[in-house]
């Protein structure tokens, strides 16, 4: 069983790191405050979860809310992570960023796992729930990548919309087929 997915399965404490980081979309349902933010301060806020998290015993950790991979220190934050001795580094993305050469610089900086969020089933659906084109396609494209790629795990994250809601298993089953992905774990969010 892969690292990530046994972690998930028992349930283990992660700590999660929030921060104001900015994002490329503009999701309806989203609750962060996506905004221009003070950078400096940003990466202040990141290392210091980080130390609070390792003093505190946590294993595992997970960048969450924003895109990390927008933020010009990334690899320094991915380097403090794996300084500390976190053995489970998680990036929760939207994966529109992701393309080979990054993936390659996440899983040297000690990435294990990326929590993919998907929340549409085609572009024209990504347009109505992000407000911008492509998403879906940019998504299926770095989900091809990860599936293939040696060192980061890829775990599926859908967030339910009210198109996903009217057949929930047959939408999973649906994406879970079009990114070719046979995921033995995956992680769903309501939001609508």
């Amino acid at each position: 069983m892969p690292v990530a997915a046994g972690m998930v399965r028992s349930l283990r404490p992660f700590y999660g790191v929030h921060h104001d980081g900015v994002c490329n979309l503009r999701c309806f349902y989203c609750y962060e405050k996506h905004s221009k933010p003070d950078l400096a301060a940003v990466r202040r806020a990141i290392e210091a979860s980080l130390r609070l998290a390792a003093r505190a015993g946590y294993r595992d950790v997970a960048f969450e809310s924003g895109e990390l991979l927008l933020l010009p220190f990334w690899r320094e934050a991915l380097g403090l992570a794996r300084s500390l001795g976190f053995e489970h580094i998680v990036l929760v993305t939207n994966m529109t960023l992701l393309d080979e050469r990054t993936l390659d610089e996440l899983a040297a900086g000690g990435l294990t796992t990326i929590a993919g969020t998907f929340f549409c089933l085609d572009d024209a659906e990504g347009r109505r729930v992000a407000g911008m084109p492509g998403i879906f396609t940019r998504q299926r494209r770095a989900a091809a990548l990860l599936v293939r790629h040696p060192g980061i795990e890829l775990i599926p994250h859908f967030i339910v919309t009210r198109r996903f809601a009217r057949r929930p298993l047959a939408s999973i089953r649906a994406l879970l087929e079009m990114i070719g992905v046979s995921a033995p774990t995956l992680v769903v969010s309501a939001v609508e």
